[in-house]
């Protein structure tokens, strides 16, 4: 894929993170709940799109990269926010102390990827995309294995849909494994269409694009899901995703030919991690202001995401901030980072 399609993705995943961190900050529900049903998909569709052939030359090393992306940062920040956790409960930031107990349960979850601090709530996403990746990758690899090459492309979209029933399965059976649910499985289905997508080279009309609205908009009216929906409702989740995800890949692509909103938006999705890392605590920011002028009790910190008393249009305030300063943070460690290669070199 060229440079501009690529640009597209970041600019696709700057739409998506703004999405996410706007449905945290108590946005009109018509809007959340319009963004639940394709927000966190488009993430693992288009991580899909963006695998790279190389990989399939070298599985390990394909592997070791994925848990140094994902498991890495997973483990790493929730360490640190959990030793920080007692510091922040005096802060008014959590209203629940940890002891002893607390803390060896907590860590056993973070080092199998099974929980993390309420400020680290959209870490999910790190274990699920870590799983979907990998579990992806390998079934991928099996299909390119085989001779006949002719039905490949038919092939792969059927391991999608198949991803997708498993789900249903996995969402109604009696047991569980261990750390995969239907969610993962969601996730993987996405993950593969996504390669589908970057193989066939299938580039979405922009014509679709308000067919595709027409079609989404009514379906908040009837139909209120996310990945951790169950039973038959994963097979309306899952078409509605789809029409959602053709959307922003059709408006990331129109907005790649804007040069000035084209370098922030792909800046803002290649700082993507550290949104997930730092908007709730950034949120915080505001809910202390709020509390300020309102004269609201300093406890109402603790209230999460936001605080639900804070008015009408400042969710305005809590998405602008949620999104401004960790991308901001992201923005000075590169520039740190730049600084000091250029003294190594």
């Amino acid at each position: 894929m060229d440079t501009t399609r690529n640009l597209s993705f970041d600019i696709a995943k700057g739409i998506i993170i703004i999405l996410m961190v706007l449905g945290h900050s108590g946005c009109p529900d018509y809007l959340n709940t319009v963004c639940y049903l394709f927000r966190m998909p488009c993430f693992f569709l288009i991580s899909g799109c963006l695998l790279n052939e190389k990989h399939f030359d070298n599985k390990t090393r394909f592997v070791k990269r994925k848990l140094k992306g994902l498991y890495k940062p997973f483990i790493k920040w929730s360490l640190i926010f959990l030793l920080l956790h007692n510091v922040l409960f005096h802060l008014h930031f959590y209203n629940n102390i940890y002891g002893f107990d607390d803390y060896k349960f907590k860590i056993f979850h973070i080092l199998t990827m099974t929980g993390t601090e309420q400020l680290l709530g959209g870490f999910w996403f790190l274990k699920e995309l870590l799983y979907a990746s990998i579990i992806g990758f390998f079934v991928i690899y099996s299909l390119k294995r085989l001779k006949d090459k002719k039905y490949y492309p038919i092939l792969l979209g059927g391991v999608s849909v198949g991803f997708i029933v498993l789900a249903y399965f996995a969402s109604i059976a009696p047991f569980k494994i261990p750390t995969i649910g239907s969610r993962t499985l969601m996730a993987c289905s996405y993950y593969t269409m996504g390669y589908l997508i970057r193989v066939t080279a299938l580039k979405i009309p922009k014509m679709m694009l308000i067919p595709f609205c027409l079609i989404l908009a009514p379906i908040p009216l009837f139909f209120q899901g996310s990945m951790d929906v169950v039973g038959t409702d994963i097979f309306i989740y899952y078409l509605s995703s789809l029409v959602g995800c053709g959307i922003v890949l059709c408006v990331s692509d129109i907005l790649s030919k804007y040069k000035r909103v084209t370098h922030r938006l792909s800046r803002i999705g290649q700082s993507t991690l550290y949104i997930l890392i730092f908007h709730f605590t950034s949120l915080k920011l505001v809910s202390l202001i709020v509390i300020y002028i309102k004269g609201l009790p300093i406890d109402q910190l603790s209230s999460f995401p936001i605080i639900p008393s804070a008015g009408k249009f400042t969710w305005i305030a809590y998405g602008l901030v949620g999104v401004l300063i960790p991308y901001l943070i992201w923005e000075s460690k590169k520039k740190v980072e730049s600084m000091l290669q250029v003294k190594r070199d």
